[in-house]
């Protein structure tokens, strides 16, 4: 007996999944091979017509009737009538699965809302109806109320839903009452099932919970013990309907416009005021839990590794961490630091305060220490990949310096008293991720260009909605670094009432964090800084301060913008890092003919550096950090830098100093400046290199590489072959391939890149780009000429001036190289045009092409005319030679093993 009970036969009904009749049904009229077959609808029934169709197309049903091949559409109709088959179809489970699917498509908001109602009210009865089966309640012969009425409710149900005193389950009444309760259970569980809205998990629910009633049933008459009434009071009724967001007061059609319309605040979970009683109550419990716990082993060993395998110049560093001078350039040129700078700085400084530690013993923790903390190392790995090494400032080193000054900012102890260690945690991870994936172009210009970005966001926080979506999408989508799955979804501060979703909130800080980011919030900022001053020092006006979220967001902002109040050589470095990004901007703008955004002018910046920063710590930084100085004290250090460093740029300013002299005193150790041409082989630390050492730093990604393994150019400068690579390769696929734009990847050095080195760093696909951008750049000399092959994927070729026949490199096709116009012997070029504008020759072809309904190949385009009735062409002109194929329709080029399977669209 075979296994198969569905053949593919004329006579059988099949539905078709693919293409513009999918869902329609078809039966099968004749075979055309193994791989097609004739469908016919009819199309007065189904919608199909009579056509070739592949058969994985289609689904082959149970139904069928005896008939030929090649059935007429008649007997075709005559023999569906007999059958029924596309009535018993639909009346299958299979059928009744896709009229589901297609109702579910057209349903509207309101009534999906409905359904969502509906399942709810079904959950509640049932469960309370099976909760007074298991007390063994029943209902009593009163009269079922108004209420119930009005909801069409059985009797019942009504006894199901009253808390009226019923008799013993061991009495006849009782046993007939437990029974009712228990039929109105099955026949509404019953309805259910038979419900079009039903979903497969929800049906198979039902039915294992048919199982247990069953069970139950048997279990209930047993009983000997006397029911117990377990009624609730209203107060109670109405605290469990608030806390699913329904009041028996609003209609269901205001219902669905609150819950549709209006956004929904996760912080409603989470009072705001401190995101208040839950980090007040980890904050007490806090001061309660013992700091000297060991921690676990966990994914970070490596990290820790490296912390504690570090030589005497890291060690120096690491006195430095919680301090605003903590070098995180020099941090990150340690060797082996590629990869693992966020991970290293993260451990060293949650270890010193052992944050991790406490906020597993204040139980924010769903699972170990140790799941915990390799999910979070891995996921500060994957931030960092994210982060481009090519950009000149937003890289993972600025990541890590706004992280580390936070850092600095939330130890002192005005602040300190206010965050919770699971706060601590979470805005440190915020500073991490605050750029991830940041392209280098700001949000105006992205706005300008209307960019994906800008569209997805709506030009509203572009990078910073873009940033913060990034970090969540990674964790979505690899288990490996969700850790914000690793807290407690239901965690339960000393002494409060409700339960708080640790999710939910860390979530929404690390968005607000990152938001907060934005250089259009700034004046919000500050003005929040200023309101908070003005509250401390008129105590009747507390209850008009934001939140300390609010505090927190204005911090990081000033850890963001914190360049100028850092001491003077990391303030040089910083300060060309941002310059050199926002010139690179700025001279995009000018390639895309839009406007210059401010301060990206190359032309424009490269005398007005001083008077730049000037204004920027005038009119954004000294407002912002004097209210915050006084709220923290702590903050006095940043503005006795940002003094020095005002001071400093005055002079400059006096001296009208030009950019390439400004950043040569720029030589601390730790922070020296970009690799120059006058000093090609100085590393980022200023000391002299070897020549003759194994290895060298790559200025790009800081990872010390061997030399056989690197790129040197003509400047001298050296690279490793991957930071090269994707350098050049970034530097065509956006266009910039012209003799001043692909240059030496230091911003300070214009030493153009050589074809032979772009040739040697990219991949074929990439130096096609290349050659093809280079062309349209490209320039005729005076002795020569350009000639364009009407060839598909021929393009131009060069030729010079006495050549007099010129052949196409790739195809081989001959023209005349004095007028490129195709080869003519025996006539002259002058002649030739004559004769081809007196006789408009071309038009008259086309003329005649489109009266006889030829065709062109779509490679060498050469007119074709259909051989027999097959569309399947092969081109038989001399540059093709038999070698392509083409369909006739469509005139789309085809391989050979598509002669069957190409189905043509005119």
């Amino acid at each position: 007996m075979s296994m198969f009970k569905r053949f593919v036969e004329p006579g059988r009904l099949a539905l078709i999944t693919y293409g513009p009749c999918t869902g329609k049904l078809c039966t099968i009229t004749d075979i055309v091979d193994q791989k097609r077959v004739v469908v016919d609808g009819p199309e007065e029934l189904t919608g199909v017509r009579r056509h070739m169709m592949p058969i994985k197309r289609l689904s082959l049903t149970d139904f069928r009737f005896a008939a030929k091949r090649g059935i007429r559409e008649k007997v075709l109709k005559k023999k569906l009538a007999e059958s029924e088959n596309i009535d018993k179809f639909w009346a299958s489970s299979w059928g009744k699965k896709l009229k589901t699917q297609e109702a579910r498509k057209g349903m509207t908001d309101f009534e999906r809302f409905k359904v969502k109602c509906a399942k709810q009210k079904r959950a509640k009865e049932v469960k309370k109806a099976l909760k007074k089966c298991q007390n063994g309640d029943g209902a009593d012969g009163g009269a079922p109320s108004q209420s119930s009425r009005r909801e069409g409710l059985s009797s019942q149900e009504v006894q199901l839903s009253t808390g009226s005193q019923v008799d013993s389950p061991c009495s006849n009444d009782g046993r007939e009452n437990i029974q009712g309760c228990t039929t109105a259970i099955r026949a509404s569980m019953q309805q259910v099932l038979d419900s079009w809205w039903t979903s497969r998990a929800c049906r198979r629910e039902m039915e294992e919970a048919l199982e247990r009633l069953s069970s139950l049933e048997s279990a209930v008459q047993q009983l000997l013990r006397p029911s117990v009434p377990d009624e609730k009071s209203s107060l109670e009724e109405l605290r469990e309907e608030l806390q699913v967001g329904k009041t028996k007061s609003v209609s269901l059609s205001r219902r669905w416009l609150v819950e549709t319309f209006i956004e929904a605040n996760p912080e409603s979970a989470v009072p705001h005021s401190r995101r208040s009683s839950v980090s007040e109550a980890v904050s007490a419990m806090s001061g309660t839990v013992s700091s000297g716990r060991l921690a676990d082993e966990d994914a970070s060993l490596s990290v820790e590794a490296r912390l504690t395998n570090v030589d005497t110049e890291a060690a120096h560093l690491f006195e430095h961490i919680g301090m605003l001078d903590f070098d995180a350039v020099a941090y990150a040129q340690l060797p082996g630091m590629k990869g693992h700078l966020l991970q290293g700085l993260f451990k060293a400084a949650v270890k010193q305060q052992s944050l991790l530690e406490k906020v597993e013993q204040q139980g924010n923790l769903a699972h170990s220490e140790a799941d915990f903390n390799k999910a979070l190392f891995a996921f500060l790995g994957k931030m960092e990949e994210m982060y481009s090494p090519l950009l000149p400032y937003h890289t993972a080193i600025h990541a890590a310096d706004v992280m580390m000054t936070m850092e600095w900012f939330l130890r002192a102890p005005a602040l300190a008293e206010q965050v919770s260690d699971l706060d601590h945690v979470m805005v440190l991870i915020s500073c991490a991720i605050h750029d991830v994936g940041h392209p280098g172009r700001n949000n105006l210009f992205h706005t300008k260009t209307m960019s994906p970005l800008a569209v997805t966001y709506n030009d509203k926080s572009v990078l910073e909605n873009m940033h913060v979506a990034s970090a969540f999408q990674a964790m979505v989508k690899d288990a490996r670094y969700n850790w914000l799955s690793q807290l407690r979804s239901n965690f339960l501060p000393d002494g409060a009432q409700k339960s708080v979703n640790l999710q939910q909130y860390v979530r929404r800080g690390v968005i607000d964090i990152v938001l907060c980011t934005d250089m259009t919030k700034h004046n919000q900022h500050q003005k929040a800084l200023n309101n908070r001053l003005a509250a401390r020092d008129n105590p009747s006006q507390t209850e008009a301060v934001g939140e300390a979220l609010e505090l927190l967001e204005a911090v990081v902002h000033a850890a963001d913008i914190s360049n100028p109040c850092k001491p003077k050589a990391m303030m040089l470095y910083w300060t060309q890092r941002v310059v050199d990004e926002f010139w690179a901007q700025g001279d995009e703008e000018m390639r895309l003919n839009i406007e210059v955004s401010p301060m990206c002018s190359r032309a424009a910046g490269e005398n007005s550096i001083p008077k730049q920063q000037l204004g920027f710590i005038d009119f954004v930084i000294a407002p912002y950090y004097t209210p915050l100085a006084q709220l923290l004290p702590e903050v006095e250090e940043a503005t006795k830098n940002m003094a020095e460093n005002r001071s400093f740029w005055a002079a400059k300013e006096e001296e009208q100093v030009h950019y390439s002299d400004l950043f040569k005193e720029n030589v601390a150790v730790g922070l020296p400046p970009f690799t120059s041409p006058a000093a090609p082989c100085e590393t980022r630390y200023g000391e002299a290199q070897d020549a003759e050492d194994t290895g060298f730093s790559c200025p790009v990604c800081l990872e010390k590489v061997k030399m056989d393994g690197s790129i040197q150019l003509d400047c001298d400068h050296r690279f490793c072959a991957n930071c090269f690579s994707s350098y050049v390769s970034g530097k065509i696929m956006d266009g910039q391939v012209a003799a001043d734009e692909l240059v030496c990847p230091l911003p300070d050095c214009k030493t153009e890149i050589t074809v032979a080195q772009v040739e040697g760093a990219a991949s074929s696909p990439v130096w096609e780009k290349f050659l093809q951008f280079r062309m349209d750049l490209w320039e005729c000399r005076a002795d020569g000429r350009v000639i364009e092959c009407p060839t598909q994927k021929c393009g131009k070729f060069l030729v010079e001036l006495n050549v007099d026949i010129a052949t196409c490199p790739r195809c081989g096709q001959e023209f005349c190289g004095r007028c490129g116009d195709q080869k003519h012997e025996g006539i002259s070029c002058d002649s030739l045009k004559a004769w081809r504008q007196q006789n408009d020759a071309e038009e008259s072809f086309e003329e005649l092409m489109e009266q006889q309904q030829w065709r062109r190949c779509p490679r060498c385009r050469a007119p074709s005319e259909r051989e027999s009735g097959c569309n399947f062409m092969q081109c038989r002109s001399s540059i093709c030679r038999k070698r392509t194929y083409w369909c006739y329709v469509c005139g789309k080029e085809l391989s050979k093993e598509e002669h069957y399977a190409h189905f043509p669209r005119p």
